[in-house]
């Protein structure tokens, strides 16, 4: 596996205007020296870059221009916080963006990164957002669909289906959206997924499958479970 140089930029402002005013923004990141022919480090760059800066690019930024970014992002929020601040003095403004992107998971055959943002701007709760990205060390491409993983599919959404309603305790006759779970859409298996040494993992964050009450719902799928259906018997 290449090596990660740990890049971190953190810049935090407080006790603004008697206290009661606060900024905090913070990016940390791995972020591979790779070289040019190194695909796989190439491919985990890009997501560290677009999941960073919010983007969909398709090319990797040089790695000062990578940086240049990431500040030009810290000042926009830093404007729209002073802009706030002055349009309304009598408001007590506490505004925090945190964003970091690391490994999570390596396997035989496998690299899971992950990008987790948390973002509050005022309000009762802010947003936190995870993300992950798979990374074949064969193909040194990102694995788009949870699916490219399996052989079998169908039989894939069953179990998993049949193991979601048993871990939210939904009782025989009932359905996942009776209580709650995946409202107007059906149970579906996320492409935002990992490949850790126990199993393939799932990660649907708030909101996205049921309630904010709910948090973040994570379905983990054992090996010993689905080895049948797996394309790499050991990931």
């Amino acid at each position: 596996m290449a090596t990660f140089s740990h890049h971190e930029i953190r810049i935090s402002l407080d006790t603004v205007r008697d206290g009661r005013d606060t900024l905090k923004c913070r990016y940390l990141m791995d972020y591979i020296h790779s070289g040019k022919k190194n695909e796989l480090g190439t491919a985990m760059n890009l997501f560290v870059q677009n999941a960073v800066l919010g983007h969909n690019s398709i090319f990797v930024l040089p790695e000062k221009q990578f940086e240049d970014s990431i500040k030009s992002d810290f000042n926009a929020f830093h404007g729209e916080w002073q802009r706030l601040r002055w349009n309304s003095p009598e408001i007590s403004l506490n505004y925090v963006k945190e964003v970091k992107a690391a490994e999570a998971y390596e396997t035989k055959n496998f690299i899971t990164l992950y990008a987790k943002t948390h973002y509050y701007t005022t309000g009762d709760h802010g947003l936190d957002w995870m993300e992950y990205a798979v990374f074949s060390k064969r193909t040194c491409k990102k694995v788009a669909h949870w699916y490219d993983l399996f052989s079998d599919t169908a039989a894939v959404m069953k179990y998993a289906h049949e193991k979601m309603k048993k871990e939210k305790f939904i009782m025989f006759g009932y359905s996942l959206p009776d209580g709650g779970w995946f409202q107007g859409k059906g149970f579906y298996l996320t492409d935002n997924f990992a490949v850790n040494p126990n199993g393939i993992l799932f990660y649907y964050n708030v909101w996205e499958i049921a309630g904010y009450d709910e948090g973040i719902t994570q379905l983990i799928l054992p090996y010993g479970e689905i080895k049948q259906w797996l394309k790499n018997k050991i990931p």
